[in-house]
């Protein structure tokens, strides 16, 4: 049995908490973090009869949800960021803080696309092996 992703909390994040949106952006991670656990324990060795190709398609959309869930929150968040800078440049008031900030969650794109592609890589590995086992 597979670990469900968890439910979708983005929109719940203040974008302005630096820390808390990096706390949820793990925590939507752990999944992709724990991938060969999952598929050990949802695909076993083969004394275990499994669907391996229902289970992979299972894990493959759990990932695809929780991604969706993360490029979600970093796209909301550097919108958010976005919008004080410019408001704080035109006011002439102090926007180095928020635009570090900004930089910080900007970077969060480039970690997603080497987590997605270790994932990726990791599935495609073990379940192209399982489908072609059964």
């Amino acid at each position: 049995m597979t670990k469900t992703a968890p439910n979708d909390h983005t929109g719940d994040v203040d974008c302005t908490d630096l820390n808390a949106f990096e706390t949820l952006l793990r925590k939507l991670r752990e999944f992709d973090d724990k991938i060969i656990y999952q598929l050990n324990c949802a695909i076993p060795t083969r004394s275990f009869t499994v669907e391996a190709e229902k289970t992979c398609q299972d894990i493959q959309k759990q990932l695809l949800q929780l991604r969706e869930q993360r490029m979600s929150l970093i796209n909301r968040c550097i919108a958010e960021n976005q919008r004080s800078v410019d408001a704080a440049m035109a006011s002439g008031g102090d926007y180095l803080g928020t635009r570090s900030r900004l930089r910080m969650i900007r970077n969060e794109t480039m970690i997603e696309e080497i987590v997605n592609g270790q994932t990726d890589k990791t599935v495609k590995e073990r379940c192209t092996k399982e489908v072609i086992k059964h």
